[in-house]
């Protein structure tokens, strides 16, 4: 299995970075009369889906009685009227259920609409924890709802941290200025420094450094991409960027939507459109039309 599968938090004392979320977070979990819908929200791959999971626990939610959600494939009002007719039942198993609703802000206006009054008064042996990259798409109405929290990018100094932990379990050695390196790279994502250090521990130590110095070319590369798509480029210009990326589909397409995310936050709506284009799997799909970037033109 992956690193960053591998060493997924089981609970929120191993989580590192994030304190004042994750004590605040602790508070309300221990409260019983404490909220019931929580909206954890910050950039891809820092662990939003990960809360959730472990607040899932903590309130005593069985592993059987625990849903998740894709919102970006479930998003109409029938999936939220299939949701409703399920959050009657008791559970079959433990004492509460939970809905891990992902990437909630992909929801159709009729679908919030339709679970507005579950969010409101939500019965007591129900848990519901929403995740997002793009909260700014969420109804106010919904946001009022929920119990907020930002889960951020972490530090250079936190993400050593990580990997000085993991490297240990794994009994790998690893110079300084190599774990340093890939806390630059990264980006603060801790998803992405596993990925990276999977890459290159198996590597021979001359080779390492090298290894994570072409993840960077990568991302430089990308970011490339990323900024043809919003300067509205002409499309020879994506076309000849794009045919020299090494990387998967897959990577790129994630990439594109992080990047995109951080933009978005900034205010620059023009990203929306594009992330749109984004959304489906590569896999799903023959090509990306980029539609929503020939637009921008």
């Amino acid at each position: 299995m992956s690193l960053h599968l591998d060493y997924r938090p089981n609970s929120l004392k191993e989580i590192i970075g994030n304190e004042e979320t994750i004590l605040k977070l602790e508070a309300q979990l221990a409260n019983p009369d404490g909220p019931h819908v929580f909206l954890f929200s910050g950039p891809r791959g820092c662990g939003k889906t990960t809360i959730a999971r472990i607040a899932a626990g903590i309130v005593d939610c069985d592993e059987r009685s625990l849903q998740e959600i894709d919102v970006g494939t479930n998003r109409g009002i029938d999936n939220a009227k299939e949701l409703k007719n399920g959050i009657i039942y008791s559970p079959m198993f433990g004492k509460v259920k939970a809905y891990i609703l992902d990437e909630v802000h992909q929801g159709t206006p009729a679908y919030f609409n339709a679970l507005l009054k579950t969010l409101e008064d939500t019965p007591k042996h129900i848990y519901f924890f929403l995740c997002t990259t793009d909260p700014q798409k969420l109804l106010t109405t919904v946001k009022s709802r929920c119990s907020p929290y930002q889960v951020n990018v972490l530090t250079q100094k936190e993400i050593v941290k990580l990997l000085e932990w993991v490297i240990e379990e794994e009994q790998a050695d690893f110079k300084p200025e190599e774990l340093k390196r890939i806390s630059e790279v990264c980006e603060g994502i801790p998803r992405e420094a596993l990925i990276i250090l999977d890459q290159v521990i198996d590597l021979d130590p001359a080779d390492r450094l090298k290894a994570i110095e072409s993840t960077k070319e990568r991302e430089r590369d990308l970011k490339e991409l990323c900024q043809a798509l919003l300067g509205g480029k002409k499309w020879k210009v994506v076309a000849a960027i794009l045919k020299g990326l090494k990387a998967e589909p897959e990577s790129i397409r994630h990439g594109v939507l992080g990047y995109m995310n951080s933009v978005l936050l900034n205010g620059n709506e023009s990203a929306a459109l594009i992330m749109e284009e984004f959304r489906t799997p590569c896999y799903t799909r023959a090509e990306l039309t980029l539609s929503a970037y020939m637009s921008l033109k």
